[in-house]
């Protein structure tokens, strides 16, 4: 006797998981090849070490604006080679003591901010309360307050 499953066929999520793939990798090309400064310009100075980083902003009574991020993530790239080079943000982010965490090397910070999509962008004060959290391509609207 055959038993007949219910729902639609095992090809149909199959063919489903195949065209999100080539989205993704379509947007990822675009995104990948669009720049609209050199890799060698000004930049946002961001720092790779959290303590380091609360102690700045300890010292220079500033908040600290993390960004989370991975080598893997398109958005990620395409904020790096664009609007980490915008000089309306470079100025914003002197406001702020910027800090890079990679979530793959350091997924206990992602855990403690809340992170669960990148990038996500999280203002800290110096004793590490979370003032705002945001994610996405563009941040600085966010920021500027």
């Amino acid at each position: 006797m055959e038993t007949k499953r219910s729902g639609w066929p095992w090809w149909w999520f199959l063919a489903g998981v195949v065209i999100l793939i080539v989205i993704i990798q379509l947007g990822s090309n675009f995104i990948a090849s669009e720049s609209s400064y050199p890799p060698d310009s000004a930049s946002i100075r961001w720092n790779d070490d959290y303590q380091a980083g609360l102690e700045q902003a300890k010292d220079q009574d500033k908040l600290l604006l993390l960004d989370f991020s991975a080598p893997w993530c398109p958005a990620c790239q395409q904020m790096k080679k664009t609007t980490y080079h915008d000089p309306e943000v470079i100025k914003v982010s002197e406001k702020f003591i910027p800090v890079h965490i990679d979530v793959d090397k350091n997924s206990q910070l992602a855990d403690k901010y809340k992170v669960r999509y990148i990038p996500t962008y999280a203002i800290v004060k110096p004793d590490e309360s979370l003032v705002d959290s945001f994610f996405g391509l563009l941040f600085t609207a966010r920021i500027h307050r």
